[in-house]
């Protein structure tokens, strides 16, 4: 009986050692190869040379048991522990899960000290930039002292000189228009170089009264803006010599006409149907 209970207790260490051998690898290395006469030798046999026999490591524990209890007497399991194998994921989860709580180190970073200064040379290109950008620009139209004008607002500009009549007539619509320009829907940028070339084109034409139409803006952030800004350019082109609100039919205060210099022409003809004929050939 005592040789059955070593077997079966030499058996079942036997099992559990192969299951741990099978986790950690092949632990065949590990156990002592077995002696000429001892039951670890027999016990050995079917240990150690399981893998070259060709057989399964589960046939070892029967063998094991069969031998007695040379194997659980020479070689204790607490001799033996179990080897874990660490998957990768496993590692990543715990790590994840140590350091879910630690904070990244505040870092104050310190802007490097810029100068605001404008040195002498600095200066100079700027200057040198905006001369080049006035040569290869005719647009000489600025914003600068722009002043809002409401949207409803009667907006009127006559240079000194201009008579009374001309004034009236101006303001009610009597003088015919010859050519109009329409800024609906244009972005400031956009009326500026609109509103320059078209004024350019109207003197080459010789053209006396022009129609602009600006808008009132009442659905802009910023109403009467356009308007705004049409009334401040036209009183710096040389050649108008007058703007009033248009009358309704042709867009009331969403819309200005803008009188414009004679031409040589029209001052020539205008000399000579006065009797100032004999003027211009003495000036000639």
């Amino acid at each position: 009986m005592n040789g059955r209970g070593n077997g079966d207790a030499a058996g079942r260490m036997g099992g559990a050692s192969v299951a741990r051998s099978a986790r950690v690898g092949d632990r065949d290395a590990l156990l002592p190869a077995p002696d000429a006469n001892g039951s670890a030798g027999r016990a050995g046999d079917g240990w150690t040379a399981a893998s070259d026999r060709g057989e399964s490591p589960a046939s070892v524990p029967a063998r094991a048991g069969a031998t007695g209890g040379g194997l659980a007497a020479e070689f204790p399991a607490a001799e033996f522990p179990a080897a874990e194998l660490v998957d990768a994921d496993f590692l990543e989860t715990e790590f994840l899960e140590a350091m879910q709580d630690v904070a990244p180190l505040a870092q104050e970073r310190v802007a490097p000290a810029i100068s605001r200064e404008v040195t002498e040379a600095q200066r100079a290109r700027r200057q040198a930039a905006e001369h080049d950008s006035r040569i290869d620009d005719p647009n000489y139209l600025h914003f600068r002292g722009l002043r809002p004008v409401a949207p409803e607002e009667l907006i009127e500009y006559y240079k000194e000189g201009v008579q009374h009549g001309v004034r009236k007539k101006l303001r009610r619509g009597d003088y015919p228009i010859q050519d109009a320009l329409d800024l609906h829907r244009r972005t400031v940028l956009e009326a500026r170089h609109e509103l320059f070339w078209f004024l350019r084109r109207a003197l080459e034409r010789e053209l006396r009264l022009v129609l602009v139409s600006h808008g009132k803006g009442l659905q802009s952030e910023t109403p009467g803006r356009l308007k705004s800004h049409v009334a401040h350019w036209l009183r710096q082109v040389p050649e108008v010599v007058a703007y009033s609100s248009a009358q309704r039919p042709h867009g009331g205060t969403g819309a200005v006409y803008v009188l414009l210099r004679k031409g040589e022409l029209e001052r020539i003809e205008n000399r000579e149907r006065h009797g100032h004929k004999g003027r211009l050939d003495h000036t000639r």
